[in-house]
């Protein structure tokens, strides 16, 4: 289980520990202000302020570990195995290859409705990215959707079989 302190005597001190038997291509990044994130499921953050910490950089995306922003405001992604539980979600398998250059996500939902909602959201941001040059696939079956959109080469698809999704 990871942990987290934070203590404030005449500075400002915040740690976490970190406890994985592996790395994940950790390093310190700065993101500086203002610097444009966009999110799967909203809209782009332009208006931010400037961040320090660990984190893994995907695609120009840095996903932090942990970090600190310029008016001292913390965070940290704490493992809390066991303890925390996300009822429409029963399993989520993350494979990656040694570069992070590509990740396959598979995710069994115990809702229908949640599954559907998954798999539609995912394919609305793909569809979102398509340009002119863009192809794309979308085939609908009674229990079985898929959606794949390939542009600026770069491939991404989403498919739901029943209530799991297979998200690439």
């Amino acid at each position: 289980m990871c942990t987290s302190i934070a203590m404030t005597t005449n500075d400002f001190y915040f740690g976490r520990t970190m406890d994985f038997e592996y790395n994940f291509n950790e390093c310190v990044v700065f993101t500086p202000r203002n610097y444009p994130l966009p999110f799967r499921r909203t809209s782009i953050m332009d208006k931010h302020y400037a961040m320090l910490g660990m984190a893994t950089v995907m695609e120009g995306y840095p996903l932090y570990a942990e970090a600190v922003n310029e008016k001292g405001l913390c965070m940290a992604g704490l493992n809390f195995v066991g303890n925390a539980h996300y009822s429409k979600i029963e399993k989520v398998y993350i494979a990656t290859n040694e570069s992070y250059s590509y990740q396959i996500e598979f995710y069994q939902i115990s809702d229908a409705a949640y599954a559907t909602s998954f798999y539609n959201n995912n394919k609305s941001k793909f569809e979102a990215a398509k340009t002119e040059n863009s192809v794309e696939t979308n085939n609908d079956l009674e229990n079985n959707s898929k959606y794949t959109l390939t542009t600026d080469d770069k491939y991404k698809a989403v498919s739901k079989v029943n209530n799991n999704i297979i998200y690439l």
